[in-house]
């Protein structure tokens, strides 16, 4: 015998839904407010207040100018004003390792933020929707899944990584792109960028702190490969500043980059 619904509880639970898959517009409809976060951020990159607002009013629709706020705001609070401390006897301790971590993933989390409504494909449809699938089946052995899992994690993991850094400007690829180099070789900002997210995932799957983001040169080994970095956290927030205003096709009166 079929199951009997009840029409009363459908409905409600098909609103319940629809509400839950709405974008949340909470920042659009607080505007004034996140308009005030965005412009405390952004304020050395234009030459008036009305300058900045005219350029926000350019962003196309309602979703876009609350996704504008969103990261902004996001920045502000967890990177620009936010520090890492640690409390120890009362006392807070700074450790600038342990900020700059907690910074550098905040900055990929938005980023991957900036890109949430892209179709999101898991390990299973990426092997199995690949043209060249034939040459991947059948998998040898586990050592052969866990290379491929590797693969598939590069380049699609970082693909929102990757997007964001090769959306920037040619200045702002270059000024990437010669702040660190693998195996003693510069590359392009897309394969730097690429390096970001190995950095990124090395913190997220091993707990491993990020290092390399300190004033001067500092060298480390990720992914197999050697990595020299004169990419500080203050580089790193520059080019995440610009590439928003990139991002939003917004023009600043002034660049830092």
């Amino acid at each position: 015998m079929g199951r009997v619904y009840n029409r009363k509880a459908v409905l409600s639970a098909a609103y319940h839904c629809k509400v839950q898959s709405m974008p949340d517009m909470q920042y659009f409809q607080e505007e004034g407010r996140f308009l005030e976060h965005a412009w405390d951020v952004y304020r050395d990159y234009f030459g008036s207040r009305s300058n900045f607002v005219e350029q926000y009013k350019k962003i196309p629709n309602e979703e876009r100018k609350n996704l504008f706020l969103m990261i902004v705001s996001g920045y502000k609070h967890l990177v620009r004003d936010g520090e890492y401390t640690l409390v120890e006897n009362y006392q807070r301790l700074y450790i600038s390792h342990l900020d700059q971590t907690y910074k550098f993933i905040s900055i990929m989390s938005l980023i991957e933020a900036m890109f949430a409504d892209e179709e999101y494909v898991d390990f299973y449809q990426w092997l199995t929707k690949r043209k060249h699938r034939r040459l991947i089946f059948p998998i040898a052995d586990a050592q052969a899944l866990e290379d491929l899992y590797r693969e598939y994690k590069l380049n699609f993991g970082a693909k929102r990584a990757v997007r964001f850094f090769s959306e920037l400007d040619e200045a702002a690829q270059s000024f990437l792109a010669t702040r660190i180099k693998i195996n003693n070789r510069y590359n392009p900002a897309e394969i730097v960028a690429q390096k970001l997210y190995t950095i990124r995932s090395e913190f997220v799957h091993q707990a491993r702190v990020i290092l390399e983001l300190n004033d001067g040169l500092m060298y480390s080994q990720r992914g197999g490969n050697m990595i020299y970095s004169m990419l500080s956290l203050k580089d790193l927030q520059l080019l995440f500043e610009h590439g928003i205003l990139y991002h939003f096709c917004m023009n600043p009166d002034y660049r830092k980059i």
